[in-house]
């Protein structure tokens, strides 16, 4: 069974999504964040402000995600 346009997109789109909410959340807090001296996963810790930023976009990048591997393993078969 040939996997849906929308999954397709799906896949395309999550990658876009999540690194696109990591780059917004270094832009705004890029006063303070450094790669070389902090943890990218800093960004979205709790009391800080703005944490939703990244937070949000990589949830609904890992939702996107999951939905285009079920794509996937219908397209192999492992999924009936």
């Amino acid at each position: 069974m040939p996997m849906r346009r929308s999954q397709q997109l799906a896949g395309l789109c999550a990658p876009l999504i999540g690194l696109g909410g990591i780059f917004t959340a270094i832009f705004i807090h890029r006063s303070w964040w450094s790669l070389t001296d902090n943890a990218i996963s800093d960004l979205g810790k709790v009391g800080l402000p703005y944490n939703w930023v990244m937070n949000v976009p990589l949830v609904v990048a890992a939702v996107l995600g999951i939905y285009y591997a079920l794509g996937l393993f219908k397209e192999v078969n492992i999924l009936q």
